[in-house]
């Protein structure tokens, strides 16, 4: 789970941006803060009312409104929006909590430093269950489990810039090969090839 960056908007105006994964590219910041922007109010100016999420090929952004405010998160296309959600729900709380109408250079540094703990509570509080749970049903699959376990998919691979073993996987996923079949093709450890599909699973990209 990758959550690359934290926005804050008022009235369609940055007033603070985390970037939370310094492993993904950089872009020019003025820019994306005025595309966050023109999304954010785009919709309620012709009328078709708020933005809750924008998707690309690669990543996503959440929109969370409370008090005024817009709080915006972008993150890989797997983590779902219940998460995001509660993840939103939390920043916000520590934002009002903790923050004046005016905040200083040195409130806004007190509040990184906060929101990256905000994130990794939240990811040890809700994650982990995820996990937990996760690995008590690979332990119950066996290989005999493996191969009557066929994955649908319900979207175009295509339209997906899918990279390394989700591109091949994706491929294989056809209605007729079992994650057996699938794991045998890639010379992978099925449980991986498991892992991996229930993430999309949960975004309802992928059933059994």
């Amino acid at each position: 789970m990758e959550i690359h960056d934290v926005f804050i908007l008022r009235n369609g105006v940055p007033i603070y941006h985390k970037r939370q994964d310094e492993k993904t590219k950089e872009v020019d910041e003025t820019l994306l803060m005025g595309f966050l922007s023109a999304i954010t109010g785009f919709g309620e100016e012709i009328g078709l009312g708020k933005a809750f999420e924008y998707v690309t090929n690669e990543i996503k952004f959440s929109f969370y409104e409370n008090s005024g405010l817009v709080y915006i998160i972008c993150c890989d296309l797997q983590v779902q929006n219940e998460f995001l959600h509660y993840l939103s729900s939390n920043i916000a709380n520590k934002y009002i909590e903790r923050m004046p109408e005016i905040p200083s250079s040195k409130n806004m540094q007190d509040f990184d430093r906060l929101v990256s703990a905000v994130i990794k509570e939240c990811i040890n509080a809700y994650i982990k269950p995820e996990q937990e749970k996760e690995e008590e049903i690979i332990e119950m699959c066996n290989d005999d489990r493996y191969a009557t376990l066929v994955p649908k998919c319900h979207f175009n691979g295509d339209t997906f810039k899918f990279s390394g073993i989700r591109r091949e996987l994706f491929k294989l996923i056809n209605g007729k090969n079992s994650i057996q079949d699938i794991s045998n093709n890639l010379t992978e450890n099925p449980n991986k090839i498991l892992n991996i599909l229930r993430s999309y699973q949960k975004e309802g990209f992928i059933s059994f």
